[in-house]
């Protein structure tokens, strides 16, 4: 029988901050620097289409021992964040325990998939995932690059043309959004997890959204890619949300298309540097990027679980 207790933390649940600074210091913070990044997340939820969606505390007697933070996005996603404190003993027991009801109480709100972003060296925290039921999904590259720099030099392929996004065509969005995932390299074990129309939604909640900044790619009037570009809040910068193509374009000079036109409206909106994330196991991804001067500036580890995964707790 475990030797602690799991409770959920709700808003008027005084423990509930106590657990929100276990969650969200950093080693060496003091109690105000806690509570400052408390503000900053209760502020920032105010104001984007995502919400927090469970807060668990884990206790001996009244002795908080371990917490566990879900926030929900569009789309049926959770992120999901533990204290970044490597626990031991009872400590870690607890935090395995802890994430295990948090999947549970996460299926029974119909999400699809829940994720966690580590740094890359976090190899504890890792293992502490895994034990957990959550499987490894990729080593991400984070790549920036100025808007103003030359660029490489291309062919723009023949019968290319640009569709804006509308509320009228937005399944023809979802279609080429689903058809640039088959045999993709880019977290390819994503695939299948959660309907295209719930990820194109997780994609609508990402930075600052604005319909006039997606695209359907067209080669000779036949779907051919997409890209999605996200203002940056509180940075003068443009992230690539997500681009794609299909198996079928492929090969044919669309990606270099693609980001000429991400650097185009970057440049125009007075942006100063353009940002994305790629799986670092994506080889022509990643000799795209580099050939048009991105350069990484920080890695981080992506887990993920799905209720097909249902952890056996052992707690």
């Amino acid at each position: 029988m475990a030797a602690f207790s799991i409770d959920r933390l709700d808003v008027s649940d005084a423990r509930r901050k106590e657990a929100m600074r276990l969650i969200l210091s950093q080693v060496g913070e003091s109690v105000r620097d806690a509570d400052r990044r408390i503000q900053r997340l209760t502020e920032y939820l105010e104001h984007q289409p995502v919400r927090m969606g469970e807060v668990l505390g884990a206790f001996v007697s009244d002795r908080l021992i371990g917490a566990v933070l879900l926030i929900e996005s569009p789309g049926s996603l959770g992120a999901v964040f533990v204290p970044p404190h490597e626990p031991r003993g009872l400590r870690r027991q607890a935090t395995v325990a802890l994430l295990h009801e948090l999947q549970e109480r996460a299926w029974r709100r119909s999400l699809a998939a829940l994720q966690a972003l580590l740094a890359k060296e976090d190899a504890e925290l890792a293992r502490l995932y895994a034990d957990a039921g959550f499987d490894f999904l990729a080593e991400l590259a984070y790549l920036e690059r100025p808007c103003q720099p030359a660029r490489p030099d291309f062919e723009t392929p023949d019968g290319l043309n640009l569709v804006p996004f509308s509320t009228e065509n937005e399944e023809l969005f979802v279609q080429v959004l689903a058809a640039t995932y088959s045999a993709s390299l880019d977290c390819p074990r994503l695939a299948g997890t959660r309907r295209p129309e719930d990820v194109l939604a997780t994609h609508r909640a990402t930075g600052i959204h604005d319909p006039n900044h997606w695209w359907v790619a067209k080669l000779h009037d036949r779907p051919a890619g997409i890209l999605l570009l996200a203002a940056t809040a509180g940075r003068r910068a443009f992230e690539v949300v997500y681009i794609g193509v299909t198996p079928e374009a492929r090969g044919r000079g669309l990606g270099d298309a693609l980001l000429s036109v991400a650097l185009d409206v970057c440049d125009r909106d007075g942006q100063a540097d353009l940002t994305l994330a790629v799986d670092s196991d994506n080889t022509p991804a990643n000799r795209l990027y580099e050939r048009w001067g991105f350069r990484e500036v920080s890695r981080r580890q992506a887990w993920f679980c799905t209720p097909a995964m249902r952890p056996v707790a052992n707690c």
